[in-house]
């Protein structure tokens, strides 16, 4: 808990200090439907051939509190800081991020997830983007 404390402060400090390193977020809503699957998606720039154990990758929700819904730090998933509201129903598509492409797949949606979402990012630079997530009742 603490090593992401720590990781928390340096991504915000260091977004100051290095404007060269930007995280996209390609869509900014989100619509899934009750039970459904969702995949959202924060870009990166890799600059050649991905480094795994240099990359740091944080998913969270913003609510009241914070709720850690998946973590990847400097390579390893660090399965213990997710939020129980989250466990077992999350994925980062990893195959992906030698794209630069951080893919969190949120499987049987709940209404609970709807909300706002950070995708923190930290590989020489660091940023983040926030998206929002919608869950439509189908009922």
């Amino acid at each position: 808990m603490e090593k992401l404390l720590l990781l928390h402060i340096f991504l915000f400090c260091w977004r100051s200090l290095n404007a060269l390193f930007t995280v996209e977020a390609p869509k900014s809503l989100y619509t899934a439907e009750l039970g459904s699957n969702v995949t959202m998606e924060c870009v990166f720039p890799v600059n050649g051939k991905l480094k795994f154990g240099d990359l740091s990758v944080i998913w969270e929700k913003k609510d009241e509190v914070r709720k850690d819904v998946y973590i990847l730090v400097k390579g390893k998933e660090d399965s213990e800081s997710q939020h129980s509201d989250f466990q077992g129903r999350t994925k980062l598509l990893k195959e992906n991020l030698d794209l630069g492409q951080s893919l969190l797949q949120i499987s049987n949606v709940k209404l609970r997830d709807a909300g706002l979402y950070h995708c923190l990012i930290e590989y020489g630079g660091a940023d983040y983007k926030t998206i929002n997530l919608k869950v439509q009742d189908t009922q």
